[in-house]
């Protein structure tokens, strides 16, 4: 601290200085010189000041891997509200995954395919980034019916795409449509993708799944294929568990 405070000091003595030459103020100027001199010199043992904080953070990564770690992220996780399963080092906080990866000096974060990471491991500090991952993706506001309307609108016009528009024919139902193009299609403009992301995607469709996959006369079926490279990870709300899915099939029940 007392180093960034000289180096602040410094910096606004030498903004100072460089205003004084440009308005030819004398007077100032040497003003100005004594205090940058002043501060310049309280740099000079800059290595010592950060010597002394590598060795701090030196003894700290030595009680990484102990109980007292693991106690102090625990309580700073339930400090800011977040429900955890704890296993040290990994934690499942749902939908999340939460790693703490020593050996790279960094923190993983996976919803699905996609993985936050951060290089925080002050407890606090980490369980407050966390929150505010968590908080973005789970505090969201969700409204199914809206939700399944949009999913059938996407699952429309890639079923005619696929099956139908060639042929002449209309929407062809209980055929599957896979999940990448559901969203690609539901986030056609760039600015709807940076807002709408993937993970947002993936949790709606977790919550769809919670909350019933039955809607008017339509119902929804997950399934996969061999191909897992454009398939999405999926948590289960109730128990926890991740299972991976990779298409979406809607069916209409009053047809025919």
């Amino acid at each position: 601290m007392e180093l960034l405070q000289a180096c602040s000091r410094a910096a606004k003595a030498l903004a100072q200085l460089e205003k004084a030459s440009e308005t030819l103020d004398f007077n100032s100027f040497e003003k100005g010189k004594s205090a940058l001199a002043e501060e310049m010199s309280r740099l000079l043992d800059w290595e010592k000041q950060v010597a002394q904080m590598e060795a701090r953070l030196r003894d700290e990564e030595a009680v990484l891997r102990s109980d007292t770690y693991r106690q102090k992220l625990e309580d700073a996780l339930r400090k800011v509200s977040l429900f955890f399963e704890p296993n040290f080092p990994i934690y499942r906080i749902p939908p999340f995954e939460l790693r703490l990866v020593f050996d790279e000096k960094l923190v993983h974060l996976r919803l699905g395919r996609r993985t936050q990471k951060t290089g925080l491991f002050e407890p606090l500090a980490l369980a407050e980034w966390v929150k505010k991952q968590y908080t973005s993706i789970v505090k969201r506001p969700f409204k199914a019916r809206q939700f399944f309307s949009d999913l059938l609108s996407a699952y429309q016009v890639g079923n005619r795409m696929i099956y139908g528009a060639e042929k002449g024919q209309d929407v062809l139902w209980g055929r599957a449509i896979a999940l990448k193009q559901i969203y690609e299609l539901l986030t056609l403009r760039a600015e709807t993708r940076a807002e709408y992301r993937k993970e947002h995607f993936v949790y709606d469709l977790a919550r769809l799944r919670a909350s019933g996959l039955t809607y008017d006369e339509y119902s929804v079926e997950f399934g996969y294929t061999k191909n897992q490279k454009g398939s999405f990870i999926l948590p289960d709300l109730s128990s926890g568990r991740e299972e991976r899915f990779s298409t979406l099939t809607i069916y209409h029940n009053k047809e025919g």
